[in-house]
């Protein structure tokens, strides 16, 4: 009998998925979490409308997809990822570490930023969160999460004897608190950086540009 054009391209995600890819598959459905093919079906289940996005969900499977096809990603990685995420901000209750705002979605997190599942837990996911937790407080983690999932992705350098980089941009460049504000809320990433890698050289590369020298001193 005839098959309807629509059930019959449901894509690579049925028809050729490798077992690794089905088993990273497996793990997002099971968490609500929608993820096929330009030529698959749209859901239809009425599940959370922030993990079954169809642009998203053609997002999540082209990166998860590629990434297992270059041996990027595992199930046993986006296992862990996953459950780290539902551990850091439970469904319907308060992220760890307390605060008010509801937690993000652990679908709207993977769909905006499907890149977090070959993330390290141990080494960039708790060292972010613990960054992010300080940076915004515990009451305003979780909503600035929602707002913008990549801050998850932000790459927290190793501070060592250089300490913080809001310090040194306060300290040593003179920064203002308000200057400093803006950029907290405007690019946190570079907040995360390290300081004598990568913020030093670039302060006084652009002082040395504007002509105010090669060091890094205070600025009006």
């Amino acid at each position: 009998p005839a098959v309807p054009r629509r059930a019959s391209a449901v894509s690579l995600g049925a028809a050729s998925a490798s077992p690794e890819l089905s088993a990273v598959l497996g793990l997002l459905r099971s968490r609500g979490i929608d993820a096929h093919s330009a030529s698959g079906p749209r859901r239809a289940d009425g599940a959370d409308a922030d993990a079954c996005d169809h642009v998203g969900a053609r997002r999540v499977y082209a990166y998860v997809s590629g990434a297992v096809r270059r041996g990027g990603l595992t199930s046993g990685n986006a296992d862990d990822v996953l459950r780290y995420l539902e551990a850091t901000f439970p469904a319907g209750g308060e992220p760890v570490g307390g605060g008010p705002s509801r937690p993000p979605a652990v679908g709207l997190v993977v769909t905006a930023a499907p890149r977090i599942l070959r993330s390290s837990v141990p080494s960039q996911l708790v060292p972010a969160v613990a960054f992010l937790r300080d940076l915004y407080g515990p009451e305003l983690l979780s909503e600035a999460v929602r707002r913008n999932p990549h801050l998850l992705l932000v790459p927290v350098g190793r501070r060592g004897n250089d300490g913080s980089v809001e310090a040194y941009l306060s300290d040593e460049v003179g920064i203002s608190v308000g200057a400093l504000k803006k950029i907290r809320a405007r690019c946190p990433q570079l907040l995360g950086s390290d300081v004598g890698k990568t913020v030093r050289p670039a302060v006084e590369y652009i002082a040395g540009v504007l002509g105010e020298g090669g060091g890094s001193g205070r600025s009006a």
